[in-house]
């Protein structure tokens, strides 16, 4: 008898995760939430037609190659339920997010960029932001756009300029980033020297 019932809870329980709900929508199951702490970043040579990160070691970078490579430091604030709670019975969970909302870019040259953007000028409407994933462009926008936009910074993102700079200086470029939501309200990165070559 106990077996018997002992084996009815396993059936039970499989029917739960593998026949209890078809399709992409059946069923709660909260998303893994993150809030973000601190961004780390680093200049790189980026292949854009491999969509591939290369690393740059210093000296001159050209400036087709040139992005600012960002990757989220996020700590757990929200996940996944267990199987055996009230909620957790999806098929197919949500992606994860971090629930910080970027509200805004700016980006600063310590030199003259051009005619237009003196040094300490914002740059922000010459650059690009692309959320990268797993070696993929997952979506690009202009940085100001992506911002207007209020929604949750990418776990990993580039930023690269559109228009280069009227001469090739050795520039070192400074980027405010200002947040809304759960986590860091302001960051600012200040990257290494970098010359391009035209």
């Amino acid at each position: 008898m106990v077996r018997k019932v002992i084996f009815v809870y396993v059936l039970i329980f499989a029917g739960l995760n593998l026949g209890g709900c078809v399709g992409d929508d059946c069923g709660e199951f909260g998303p893994y939430q993150y809030r973000l702490q601190s961004l780390e970043s680093e200049i790189t040579l980026f292949d854009f037609e491999a969509e591939e990160l290369l690393p740059w070691s210093g000296g001159v970078i050209p400036f087709e190659s040139f992005a600012i490579h960002f990757t989220s430091d996020t700590e757990v604030i929200a996940q996944n339920e267990s199987v055996m709670g009230n909620k957790a019975y999806a098929c197919s969970p949500p992606e994860p997010i971090i629930i910080t909302n970027l509200r805004s870019v700016r980006i600063i040259a310590d030199k003259n960029y051009n005619p237009g953007h003196p040094a300490g000028a914002d740059l922000s409407a010459l650059f690009t932001m692309a959320a990268y994933d797993y070696g993929f462009i997952r979506g690009t926008l202009p940085v100001n756009e992506w911002a207007a936009l209020g929604e949750f910074i990418p776990f990993e993102f580039l930023l690269y300029p559109e228009v280069p700079p009227l001469s090739p200086e050795e520039f070192t470029f400074t980027i405010e980033f200002e947040f809304s939501g759960e986590g860091v309200d302001a960051l600012t990165i200040t990257t290494d020297p970098v010359q391009f070559s035209l």
